[in-house]
């Protein structure tokens, strides 16, 4: 294969050299006429299209080119497959490497992995014209939830948006779409929910209204790339450490009523998403997130007598969970 060489293949070799940032183990970045493969570490094979890729060695990696020739010559072919070889002790990446652009200005529907994710951006979501890559990578589940195959890192990691885009994946076969999610890793091996819009329609940039890859989905907006999965969260929110105590009595009038809500999954989303009742009467409550508190008072002073208070929670997949107390004054 003869790569399509021009005068900026120097500078994009050059941006591929050693720096003080961190960098991922392998990367692609895609230009106008050709992609840079940068990987760290030991030479991989790398092979786009079934033909092997020269890699040039470097400080601390290796980078190499990939012309937009390895795409073939059929009519509408818009990809390619890059596939990294690391050895036998590890299984093969594997990287789409596309020419589906986002331009400034216009709308767009892209879908990758046939469908199996799609990024949508209105037409004034993009800053400026920019090849998304797509890397497949099934996700690892954080406790609380449950993994699906549908897992995938979009870069460049550096590309954001001017108004919100979306992504959306299909519900998988079996699966309770009100109990799945899209998260966006937190880069600590834990997952972050962003949102649930069933089939896409919900809010900007929204899917075709049509049927095919691009219904019976569920969504999220995004304004950044990065590494998304659906995940499924059927596991409801944990309360504990209800104060007062069951079968306390006090002498406080107007005592603070307080509990700790704790989500792994999902996590809980806003403030009403949580009540705490008295007697079957709401409170006015308060919500604190970092410290996984809820707590409320009664807005009157209370007479003697027992009396009954719950707490109850839902968190953003739609599981509910609710804990109750009795306690008396005298």
């Amino acid at each position: 294969m003869t790569l399509l060489v021009d005068a900026s293949f120097a500078e994009a070799m050059a941006a591929a050299s050693p720096s003080n940032e961190p960098a991922p183990e392998f990367e692609v970045a895609a230009h106008e006429r050709f992609a840079v493969i940068t990987v760290r570490g030991t030479a991989p094979t790398v092979r786009v299209s079934d033909q092997e890729i020269h890699l040039h060695p470097q400080t601390d990696r290796h980078a190499g080119l990939v012309s937009y020739a390895h795409f073939g010559d059929q009519p509408g072919v818009q990809a390619a497959d890059v596939v990294v070889h690391f050895g036998p002790e590890r299984p093969d990446t594997t990287v789409w490497l596309t020419l589906q652009t986002i331009r400034p200005g216009e709308a767009r529907t892209l879908l990758y992995d046939a469908g199996r994710m799609a990024l949508h951006v209105d037409a004034g979501s993009a800053y400026e014209e920019t090849v998304p890559q797509v890397t497949s990578v099934e996700p690892v589940a954080s406790p609380g939830l449950r993994a699906t195959e549908l897992g995938f890192i979009i870069e460049p990691a550096t590309v954001s948006f001017d108004k919100w885009a979306r992504i959306s994946f299909p519900v998988p076969d079996g699966m309770d779409a009100e109990h799945l999610g899209v998260y966006v890793s937190d880069r600590d091996g834990g997952w972050v929910f962003i949102g649930n819009d069933l089939d896409g329609t919900s809010g900007p940039a929204e899917a075709p209204d049509a049927k095919g890859p691009t219904s019976n989905r569920v969504s999220a907006r995004i304004r950044a790339f990065g590494h998304f999965a659906l995940l499924e969260d059927r596991a409801p929110p944990t309360i504990s450490m209800l104060a007062p105590r069951s079968q306390t009595w006090l002498d406080e009038r107007r005592p603070l009523l307080r509990a700790r809500v704790v989500d792994r999954g999902s996590g809980i989303g806003k403030e009403e998403d949580l009540a705490i009742e008295l007697n079957g009467r709401p409170l006015i409550h308060i919500y604190d997130p970092e410290a996984d508190l809820v707590e409320a008072r009664p807005d009157q002073p209370l007479a003697d007598g027992e009396y009954a208070w719950t707490v109850r929670a839902s968190d953003q997949a739609g599981n509910q969970a609710e804990a109750s107390s009795v306690f008396g004054l005298r």
